[in-house]
């Protein structure tokens, strides 16, 4: 959709020892001056990652340092998470509120979720 978009999409890898979290280091050194969107998953289907909010509050001091570059957080899994993981909404952070389009519905938190795709997260330029 980025390339339809007339944007180049930045794939940053995560790995399995780091439980398929994004590390900050990468977002950092992967985001440039043309940066304008980060699509963050969490929870995530179909790893099951929850990010921490130490973790979130890492990322979006990154996001703080680009007045350009938004985040599209996908957190329709919200209610679908096992203990002890907790879900922090991105927009809930400090400065992150203005710079945040949620992705959320009803249909994973009421009724059955179904399989969905393997995700990914890009940096869109």
């Amino acid at each position: 959709m980025a390339r339809l978009a007339d944007a180049t999409p930045i794939i940053l890898p995560t790995l399995i020892c780091d439980n398929f979290l994004l590390d900050p280091e990468v977002l950092e050194s992967k985001i440039s001056e043309k940066s304008r969107l980060l699509i963050l998953c969490s929870p995530s289907n179909p790893t099951g990652s929850v990010y921490p909010k130490k973790l979130l509050e890492k990322i979006a001091e990154i996001v703080a340092k680009h007045p350009r570059l938004l985040v599209l957080s996908d957190e329709i899994y919200e209610h679908i998470i096992y203990a002890p993981a907790t879900h922090t909404s991105f927009a809930s952070l400090p400065g992150m509120w203005e710079r945040t389009l949620t992705v959320n519905g009803f249909s994973k938190s009421k009724l059955h979720p179904a399989c969905i795709s393997a995700t990914s997260y890009c940096l869109c330029l």
